[in-house]
């Protein structure tokens, strides 16, 4: 919610406790059977296509960013550090689009920073990837939910 606050504006946000969860790279380091990393994959796929259909482009996504939890029907994937996050509007009037690059804009860029966080994650030792594992991972997270 925003409000006025002298001659800014102010945001509150709100924090919860996601149970039975872990980071993308916590997950991408454990052992998950094959159906669980799919479905998490999928949970991040959905998550950045919601971001870019809503312009918001995340100015320090990265894989740590990225929570993922389990519930009884699906896997989840939750945005971390909200307070990065820059709207970028799109318009459709009478159906026609004003500035409808905003939207390919923010998911390319999301892209590109999720995909340079896994890249230093691996050069870091958090992921024992090698070169083409890291990216078919990034082309699997690219591919469209």
């Amino acid at each position: 919610m925003f409000y006025k606050s002298g001659l800014f504006q102010r945001m509150d946000f709100l924090t919860i406790q996601v149970p039975d969860s872990m980071d993308l790279v916590a997950f991408l380091a454990s052992n998950s059977a094959a159906q669980q990393r799919q479905a998490a994959l999928e949970a991040v796929r959905v998550l950045l296509a919601k971001c870019a259909a809503h312009g918001l482009l995340h100015k320090d996504l990265n894989a740590r960013n990225i929570l993922l939890a389990n519930t009884d029907h699906a896997t989840l994937a939750y945005l971390l550090d909200v307070e990065d996050v820059v709207w970028m509007p799109h318009l459709d009037v009478d159906g026609v689009q004003w500035w409808p690059h905003q939207v390919e804009h923010a998911r390319a860029a999301n892209h590109a920073r999720l995909a340079r966080s896994l890249h230093k994650r691996v050069r870091k030792g958090d992921l024992a990837l090698t070169a083409q594992q890291l990216q078919a991972l990034i082309s699997e997270l690219k591919s469209h939910a």
